[in-house]
């Protein structure tokens, strides 16, 4: 990805944690997930047949006239959303409007003659948020449109499935958060069962408390790390940056956002990415402030700001054994195959673990033939679809 990517990146990663905290942002988030494809029309909803939770719908770039048309009318002749139910895609995949719907069926249909073309759309990158399968989710679509002229490609594809990933755990934080007002104890465990890493920051910047997956993270002391003292009495420690350099910039941040910074009486949302070693990826942390009224913000152990810590490089993980009963994988095979759905190139792999490209690409070569996929490409997105969040 080129700087500017990065930059649009690290907006849409915080804006949808923002989102998680208060759900009436999502509209702002989506505008930054569409600006990552050079557009400005988006939406996320759910399926409102489906009664186990409520309907869900947050449009970007629509009027509420055309979404209410859509809702009303124009949503069951959709021929991108009927082709998506009949593929019963899953979670955390993405398609772009030609894998769904040639072009030609698609410009005679009276979706797009009547709908899509007066709004100047022609093209959409989509995936699934939630699936059927999912137990206390509703089915959720995330999508993005384009006008004719703009279609989506690969990198759309594997930008949009780093997004799913990323609007999935919002949506499951924002619901745990939210029953963190009815009851802060059934949140305290729901928090310790999230894959996300979550840290609670007391006013003064001390951990109040970090989740089995932040204290998994945090006890490898790469990037980031907890720092106890004699001195902290009732908290874990602090949070800490391994890289001087870098605890620097997450000091003055962590004050921002607990209001112990004395150069600022705002406390202030932001997201800073924390390097690693050995050429893993950096971390992403979004530090959020909590207001005075919050619940967590008034309890025993007194909480400022939330703190969500995210490792790009174990997002979605294979798992061995399905690998090895699927497409009957080796051990080596399953790492480079869990090393190229964190978008690593054969010779960046090469640098990191010691193993020559030539092997490599023999590797590769067997991926491809167990199965039975031609490109890259279409190994990733096939590995990506039965990748599961550690």
């Amino acid at each position: 990805m080129n700087t500017a990517t990065l930059q649009r990146l690290g907006s849409a990663v915080e804006a949808i944690h923002g989102a998680a905290m208060a759900p009436e942002t999502w509209p702002q988030a989506l505008a930054c997930i569409s600006r990552l494809h050079g557009s400005d029309k988006a939406m996320l909803v759910s399926d409102p047949a489906d009664e186990r939770a409520s309907s869900l719908a947050w449009p970007c770039g629509f009027s509420a006239s055309a979404v209410a048309e859509w809702r009303g009318v124009f949503r069951y002749r959709d021929p991108w959303e009927k082709r998506a139910s009949e593929l019963d895609l899953r979670a955390g995949v993405a398609a772009i409007d030609t894998d769904l719907v040639p072009d030609r069926e698609l410009l005679e249909s009276t979706f797009y003659c009547e709908f899509l073309r007066p709004l100047r759309i022609g093209r959409m990158c989509t995936g699934r948020v939630f699936d059927r399968n999912q137990a206390t989710h509703t089915v959720t679509n995330l999508s993005i449109y384009a006008p004719r002229s703009k279609p989506f490609n690969e990198e759309s594809r594997d930008l949009h499935r780093l997004m799913l990933g990323q609007v999935a755990r919002a949506i499951a934080l924002s619901d745990r958060l939210h029953n963190t007002e009815q009851q802060l104890a059934a949140t305290l465990a729901a928090l310790d069962h999230l894959p996300t890493c979550i840290v609670m920051l007391a006013p003064g910047g001390e951990v109040n408390f970090a989740n089995s997956a932040a204290r998994r993270l945090l006890a490898e002391k790469d990037g980031l790390m907890l720092a106890r003292s004699e001195s902290l009495r009732g908290t874990e420690g602090t949070l800490r940056a391994t890289c001087c350099r870098a605890h620097v910039e997450l000091k003055l941040r962590l004050g921002r956002a607990t209001g112990k910074c004395p150069d600022t009486s705002i406390r202030t949302a932001s997201t800073t990415c924390v390097p690693r070693s050995g050429g893993k990826p950096a971390l992403i942390l979004h530090l959020v402030p909590l207001s005075e009224s919050s619940l967590l913000a008034r309890a025993d152990r007194e909480t400022a700001a939330l703190a969500c810590i995210i490792d790009p490089a174990s997002q979605t993980r294979l798992a061995p054994e399905v690998c090895r009963q699927l497409f009957a994988f080796t051990p080596a095979e399953t790492r480079l195959a869990n090393n190229l759905l964190v978008a690593e190139s054969l010779q960046e792999i090469a640098a990191r673990t010691a193993v020559s490209q030539l092997t490599l690409r023999k590797q590769l070569q067997s991926l491809f033939g167990k199965t039975q996929t031609r490109r890259q490409s279409e190994l990733v997105r096939l590995m990506a679809s039965i990748a599961t969040t550690p």
